[in-house]
């Protein structure tokens, strides 16, 4: 949370002039993170944790941004997980 005030912040200072775009990319650029693109067993293991223990409905997008993985292949997960009955009321999970 905190992170995101400070950005948002550097980012408010930008808008009002108070920054030049160029000191503003040099600050952003600190606080971009990579999105993992490669499946993980241990990725898709507490994929299934977070499932078995909220027993909540996420979205890919929900995925995603809890474990910092792209979008696309957070949906692919989900569907995998879903076909395997590894989600959505599997009594195996």
């Amino acid at each position: 949370m905190k992170t995101s005030l400070d950005y948002n912040g550097y980012y408010i200072a930008y808008l009002l002039d108070q920054l030049s775009e160029e000191e503003f990319n040099m600050i952003a650029e600190t606080y971009a993170i990579t999105l993992e693109t490669e499946e993980s067993e241990e990725t898709i293991e507490k994929i299934k944790i977070l499932f078995k223990i909220s027993r909540e409905n996420f979205s890919p997008s929900d995925i995603s941004t809890i474990f910092r993985i792209d979008e696309e292949m957070a949906g692919k997960i989900l569907a995998n997980l879903k076909d395997m009955k590894h989600i959505e009321g599997s009594e195996d999970f």
